[in-house]
């Protein structure tokens, strides 16, 4: 079956914005029971127009209270951020920076452990694993040991991370895991029917949460409004990706250029050294090497 490839921004939204395929997706990453949900409509997008200055990445929060390592309720933020570029390392360190999600339970104002998921278009240069783990420690320096004990002042300032490389993603047989089956819609398989906004799921789907996740994509390729912004997140990305060509390439040029001029500069210099040894004086040095008589004279 082909369906919309969740690495568009509005195949992605369709899909993680739904309720229950949020509450599998972050279940089975945490590997725990997700009780309940609520999507916090805050996100960042690429632009809609040229002149737009709006960032490219998409982030969404969820409040979710889930069963922690002590069998207990507990509420954490999750937020979920997407990219296909990986300058927007520093923009998700402002998402961060100013993260938060008000507890309208008992404790009304108080601040929730966050825990962060990132999902990849492109692929990190020393990790292989599609699905990486990052995990706090909590280390005794004077003993060297791991401590096993949480202290709620830490949790709060620190968090774990989840780590998804989209392309890294690439089934050689069928999924076994419910992670495995869950990353298999993210893998960017293609068959002769596929475009470059759809993909094809070549596996039986045998489970209600994978039926689930494929039927909500494949609607976003049959609803023409839905079809029309996947169109258009098309063009933005390939219009990044040109954009982010051409800037590499003036970067390139503008080394070279600064390169050049420090080779004919530090040959001025041996030049201006030259014509201190003959005795020539430091006025005329000036005029023919360009350096200043400051310059000069320290040399």
């Amino acid at each position: 079956m082909n369906y919309a490839n969740p690495i568009y921004d509005t195949a992605f939204k369709g899909l993680i914005r739904d309720k229950d395929i949020a509450k599998e997706i972050i279940g089975t990453l945490l590997k725990t029971e997700v009780f309940e949900i609520d999507l916090n409509i805050t996100e960042w997008n690429k632009p809609k127009t040229e002149s737009d200055s709006l960032p490219r990445s998409v982030r969404l929060d969820y409040c979710a209270t889930i069963l922690n390592e002590n069998g207990e309720k507990q509420k954490i933020l999750i937020e979920i951020q997407k990219t296909s570029n990986p300058d927007d390392i520093l923009r998700f360190r402002e998402y961060l920076a100013i993260a938060g999600y008000g507890d309208t339970s008992e404790n009304k104002h108080s601040t929730l452990p966050i825990v962060t998921f990132y999902f990849l278009g492109f692929e990190l240069e020393n990790v292989n694993t599609p699905c990486l783990k990052v995990a706090r420690q909590y280390l005794d320096m004077i003993e060297d040991k791991v401590l096993n004990t949480k202290e709620k002042f830490i949790e709060l300032l620190t968090h774990d991370s989840y780590v998804i490389q989209i392309p890294r993603i690439k089934n050689e047989e069928k999924p076994q895991s419910k992670l495995e089956k869950i990353l298999s819609i993210f893998e960017q398989y293609k068959d002769h029917n596929s475009d470059h906004l759809t993909l094809f799921y070549r596996f039986p789907i045998e489970d209600d949460y994978i039926r689930q996740m494929i039927g909500k994509l494949h609607y976003i390729i049959a609803n023409p409004v839905e079809r029309k912004s996947l169109n258009n997140d098309y063009y933005w990305y390939r219009h990044d990706d040109m954009l982010s060509g051409e800037i590499l390439r003036k970067d390139k040029e503008i080394a070279n250029v600064k390169k050049q001029l420090n080779e004919v500069r530090n040959q001025f210099i041996e030049n201006a050294k030259a014509f201190k040894k003959l005795g020539l004086p430091i006025d005329d040095i000036t005029k023919m090497t360009g350096l200043s008589k400051e310059e000069v004279e320290v040399l």
